[in-house]
């Protein structure tokens, strides 16, 4: 299951994510889109996704709250666009 994560600082690595994320499951893609304030997490296993959003709701990155939404169309972005 992908997730859109947003509202991150510019200095967030692709690498800052999956050690945020990481831990709740085993991932397929975690990138940030660069300087744009948002990436995608994607997770082998839609369990594992869900963990993490109801986990990380509160969470801080950079010393920054960010938002988390898990989405089909963020798995559709993801296979045909990105």
């Amino acid at each position: 299951m992908a997730l859109f994560v947003g509202k991150l600082p510019k200095e967030t690595k692709d690498e800052d994510l999956e050690k945020l994320f990481s831990p709740f499951g085993s991932l397929s893609r975690c990138e940030v889109k660069a300087n744009a304030g948002y990436g995608f997490v994607t997770f082998k296993e839609d369990k594992d996704a869900d963990k993490a959003v109801k986990e990380l709701s509160t969470a801080t990155i950079h010393g920054q709250q960010f938002w988390i939404f898990e989405n089909i169309f963020c798995d559709f972005l993801l296979r045909f666009f990105l």
